[in-house]
């Protein structure tokens, strides 16, 4: 039961990292492209 449980925090955080890194890089950009204009 434990080892299951560890299992699907593990695919969550997973899940959860894989839509925040893309968002963060885009942020990233976003950012670096305005500092260029300034």
């Amino acid at each position: 039961m434990e080892l299951r449980a560890t299992a699907l925090f593990k695919k969550f955080l997973l899940d959860i990292f894989d839509i925040m890194f893309p968002l963060f890089t885009m942020i990233l950009s976003y950012i670096s492209n305005i500092c260029d204009k300034l």
